[in-house]
C-alpha cells in the first residue's frame, strides 16, 4: 500500500524546501504563506495526497494557529528537560 505525502513549508527559514531541494522530488515540498494553508491543502489533497506534514516556525502564533487548525494530529517536538 503506497501513501501519497507533501510537506508544507510554513517556516521563512526554508528549511524543510532546502531539504526537500537537496533529497530531490521523491516528497514534494510546497511553500506556502500561512494564510493559504487551507487552499494548499485542498489543493494537495485534488492531486491525491493522503498524508501532509506541514513545518512551522518555531516564533509565529499565527502560522502555527493555522496549522494547528486544518490539522488532524498535531506533533510539537522540545528538547527533553
Amino acid at each position: 500500500y503506497k501513501v501519497s505525502v507533501a510537506i508544507i513549508d510554513l517556516d521563512p527559514q526554508a528549511s524543510a524546501s532546502s531539504w526537500g531541494a537537496v533529497r530531490g522530488d521523491t516528497i514534494p515540498v510546497i511553500s506556502c504563506h500561512p494564510p493559504l494553508l487551507e487552499k494548499t491543502i485542498n489543493s494537495s489533497q485534488d492531486k491525491g495526497c493522503e498524508l501532509i506534514l506541514i513545518d512551522t516556525p518555531p516564533h509565529n502564533f499565527t502560522a502555527a494557529a493555522n496549522a494547528i487548525r486544518t490539522s488532524d494530529f498535531v506533533v510539537i517536538p522540545v528538547r527533553p528537560s
